[in-house]
């Protein structure tokens, strides 16, 4: 996790961040200084041991400025990112990065961060103004686990559009592309273009997704071997997160709990929950992380076995459910998958006094010793 997020006022020290009124014309002003070089979009000084790497400018909104940039410069409206690699480089290099991107700023009328300073061209470097203390927030996380899979076909990004559509549109991204910032914006004139998008890159993990509040995050990864790996298993995964606070609006938790079916439907997984985790930051344009953020049990894509904490909700797929037979007596059995849910996600609580403990054989703390996935 990193700690706030892509647009941080809290910059590495090896990543300069020049934030400007025009585009930067970086063939302009880096052919005026010897040693530069395109390789593909970037422009790159080689040096031994050490490069200092200027990304391609990309547009940015007022929403991904940070306020404390913002309150020295308005209307910005590009950002250039300028790296040292690696960040044990030597001083010239760091020497290199600060002149090209005060060149960079004085030709582009911009104003960049560096050293937990905020510069201008030819004025004294400022303090950057310390954040203020961000609001921490629970977010409910739906997550899916899951082999063979339509999601990742064509037909099966169109339904699943279309379920986002007419039953969870504040899912759907205001911005998407293939970076940070995201490049496109999405209307319903841009929904082909969406998905004729998520054909061509959802596969691949270029996907950034900015959705709407309340929800803060949709995240999907591909696979296509189930293979055995250090102790876990690489699966397919798709998780959405929203503001856990959303529940106690009328009407809200019923309709994720109705959406949390259908997509588990849609889906078939392996297994999938839903749970309230705690502490992240709200953004922008999503949540950010760090340390104090409680992470899902199971990390990301990697499969192993399933978690000994419970959460409001659980789906357990046709490979598992005749290996926990209280799931089946105590839930319901849909298209041959076994759902179990508290009665109102809104009202807290977990799932534990229904399931009691997960079958020693299937859980995390267990894995290790079984070694598989029923069906792969």
């Amino acid at each position: 996790m990193s700690n706030y997020g892509p647009f941080s006022p809290d910059v590495n020290q090896s990543c300069m961040e020049l934030w400007s009124v025009n585009q930067p014309q970086l063939e302009i002003v880096l052919s005026e200084m010897n040693g530069w070089t395109y390789v593909g979009e970037r422009c790159v000084y080689q040096s031994k041991g050490w490069q200092v790497v200027v990304d391609k400018p990309v547009k940015v909104s007022d929403d991904d400025i940070p306020d404390n940039v913002l309150k020295f410069v308005s209307e910005l409206h590009y950002l250039t990112r300028v790296v040292v690699e690696p960040t044990h480089a030597p001083d010239e290099a760091f020497d290199l990065a600060r002149d090209t991107v005060g060149s960079l700023a004085l030709a582009s009328k911009g104003v960049w961060i560096a050293d937990g300073m905020i510069q201008m061209p030819e004025r004294p470097p400022k303090p950057l103004a310390k954040p203020i203390q961000p609001k921490r927030i629970s977010r409910l996380s739906l997550s899916w686990w899951f082999t063979k899979t339509p999601l990742f076909t064509d037909a099966g990004i169109r339904t699943f559009v279309d379920y986002l559509e007419s039953d969870m549109p504040e899912a759907l991204p205001k911005r998407y592309g293939t970076f940070d910032p995201p490049e496109f914006v999405y209307t319903s004139s841009q929904r082909e273009h969406f998905i004729n998008f998520l054909i061509a890159n959802w596969h691949l993990g270029f996907v950034v997704w900015y959705p709407h509040p309340p929800f803060g995050s949709v995240n999907a990864t591909y696979s296509d071997s189930f293979k055995w790996m250090a102790g876990k298993f690489r699966l397919n995964q798709l998780e959405i997160q929203c503001d856990s606070s959303v529940m106690d609006e009328t009407g809200m938790a019923d309709r994720l709990q109705g959406f949390w079916m259908g997509v588990s439907r849609f889906l078939r997984p392996v297994y999938g929950d839903v749970r309230v985790l705690k502490d992240a930051i709200r953004g922008k344009n999503g949540y950010l992380y760090d340390g104090q953020t409680e992470d899902h049990p199971l990390p990301s894509c990697w499969w192993n076995g399933i978690p000994d904490s419970f959460g409001l909700a659980m789906v357990l797929g046709e490979e598992y459910l005749p290996l926990w037979t209280r799931v089946s007596k105590k839930g319901a059995v849909i298209d041959g998958m076994g759902f179990v849910s508290v009665e109102r996600w809104g009202t807290g609580g977990t799932l534990e006094p229904i399931l009691r403990r997960v079958p020693w054989r299937l859980s995390q703390s267990k894995f290790n010793w079984f070694k598989t996935v029923p069906s792969v």
